[in-house]
């Protein structure tokens, strides 16, 4: 064989080499992104369905009011943060959230005629619902996520740092 032929067969290789890493890049960046919008759907969820449990919750009119503000105004630093993409505020923000949530669900338990309320019952099912999934799909994430970086690492080891060029920093 003729050294132009091998030269030949060894930059073909080079590049379906690169083309295959590259999309293999581009197929894992799509499925966190794909992860990540799964999770805001389910946010988006919980957040619309807050002010229905607070309304619920306001009806009797002893239930602790100071419970309820902290719930609303962690709602409202949720959806600031989150227009103004600010991700440290929001993880603050959804922490406030989850535990004014909690209280609520806590402080219930004094208030037998707020657990008799079926629309109560029902929001608190689907919230408690939304936040599983949250969960759940929170865990697949992050491992799609560290499937990111370790393949990102991976293949910037082989060199390959002029494809990685292509990606937003958080990939490669």
């Amino acid at each position: 064989m003729s050294p132009a032929i091998i030269f030949w067969i060894l930059v073909l290789v080079v590049v379906i080499y690169g083309v295959v890493i590259y999309n293999a890049l581009v197929q894992i960046k799509h499925n966190v992104s794909k992860a990540w919008s799964n999770i805001d759907v389910l946010l988006k969820q919980r957040h619309d369905e807050l002010p229905k449990l607070v309304e619920a919750c306001k009806q009797y009119k002893q239930f602790e009011q100071e419970t309820l503000q902290k719930v609303t105004e962690a709602r409202a630093r949720v959806q600031s943060a989150s227009q103004a993409q600010d991700i440290p505020a929001l993880n603050i923000a959804e922490g406030a959230l989850r535990a004014g949530l909690g209280q609520i669900f806590a402080v219930v338990e004094a208030y037998p005629e707020l657990r008799a309320n079926e629309q109560f019952n029902q929001l608190m099912a689907r919230i408690t619902s939304l936040e599983e999934g949250i969960a759940d799909r929170g865990g697949s994430s992050t491992t799609r996520a560290s499937t990111s970086t370790t393949c990102a690492s991976s293949s910037s080891r082989t060199t390959w740092w002029p494809v990685c060029s292509t990606f937003p920093p958080g990939i490669c």
